[in-house]
């Protein structure tokens, strides 16, 4: 329970404020007025803490939820990973890998990674200023 839900905030409403006499001078009018603002932003506040509270409760149950499914996906990839184990490595070195539809999804993901990698260092080679290859005359 958040400490705002234990307090009695009825002395923010204008309402309930004692009334000021009508002989009350300028300067109390002008009190009255500026309690008056006080009292709305502290109502605007009170409400933001609610959302805020109502958001931080939303927040904890996606990421309960969203824990639960990592560890679901984490557990599943493990099982899928005792499974990829039995793959048949002497079949995929001798070039037998069409054979097995796993063996060729993983030669195809390594070929494409090997050529990523190749573009990435091409890449950072044309990224380097040409005065850090050239010897200083």
């Amino acid at each position: 329970m958040a400490v705002h839900q234990q307090m009695d905030l009825s002395f923010l409403q204008e309402a309930n404020w004692p009334r000021l006499p009508s002989a009350t001078a300028e300067v109390g009018k002008n009190y009255h007025n500026w309690l008056s603002k006080i009292s709305k932003c502290m109502q605007v506040l009170v409400q933001k803490i609610e959302t805020l509270e109502k958001e931080n409760e939303s927040q904890k149950t996606t990421t309960d939820t969203l824990s639960k499914l990592v560890d679901t996906v984490s557990l599943t990839n493990d099982q899928s990973a005792t499974e990829n184990a039995s793959l048949n490595w002497a079949n995929l070195v001798a070039g037998n890998a069409h054979q097995n539809e796993k063996a060729a999804v993983i030669m195809a993901t390594v070929a494409t990674e090997l050529r990523r990698k190749e573009e990435r260092a091409q890449t950072v080679i044309a990224a380097v200023p040409v005065n850090l290859y050239k010897e200083d005359e």
